[in-house]
């Protein structure tokens, strides 16, 4: 997918356009998108602490069950997670009605591209035996969830003496940015970007 993403970009305004910035994306986190303190929330750091960190797993293993629905169950009717491509212009308000109200067809059909909602979930192989039920499928998002929910368990079962070393602590922080970065962006702070070159070794 090194050529397929979506963008934001300030445009500003000029001689030719009256546009602010512009939004491009898909709407493939309809099913994590929420305004409440959900399993879906901004995670930090305070989500391994010991007295949290089992709830945390609670809700990652949530989680991995939307994912899974995402997938659907042709055998019970269930259609599979679809989605869009949306696009927003910020302008002026007295230009709402006036601008890209037509957008070209061949324009549309030149910069995207429609993927079938089975391949978009499927991308990878997993099966994992996850709170005692065995789980096949090919979903990249259940995939890397899966495999932080394994890592993240390892932590909690870990010695004391070993979650307070320079590496266990680096170690969770990863985690939660990966984490994050399944269904939002990534933490662009300065600490985020440190701490993920800092775990890449760049």
């Amino acid at each position: 997918l090194d050529d397929f993403a979506g963008f934001h970009g300030e445009i500003g305004k000029g001689p030719r356009t009256d546009i602010v910035y512009a939004n491009v994306y898909h709407t493939d986190k309809t099913p994590t998108y929420q305004l409440h303190k959900g399993v879906f929330r901004f995670r930090t750091g305070e989500d391994l602490y010991p007295s949290k960190i089992q709830q945390f797993l609670k809700d990652i293993n949530t989680m991995t069950e939307i994912f899974i629905a995402c997938v659907g169950d042709e055998d019970a009717g269930q259609p599979p997670q679809e989605g869009c491509t949306r696009l927003e212009l910020r302008v002026p308000l007295n230009l709402a009605q006036s601008i890209l109200l037509d957008p070209p067809v061949e324009l549309l059909r030149e910069v995207t591209y429609m993927i079938s909602p089975l391949v978009w979930w499927y991308v990878l192989s997993c099966v994992y035996m996850l709170d005692t039920q065995l789980l096949l499928c090919r979903n990249f998002k259940f995939f890397r969830t899966t495999a932080l929910y394994v890592a993240i368990n390892r932590l909690r079962l870990s010695n004391s003496r070993h979650r307070i070393t320079s590496a266990s602590l680096t170690f969770g922080g990863i985690l939660i940015y990966m984490l994050n970065g399944i269904h939002m962006r990534q933490g662009e702070s300065s600490a985020a970007l440190e701490l993920a070159r800092a775990c890449c070794m760049q």
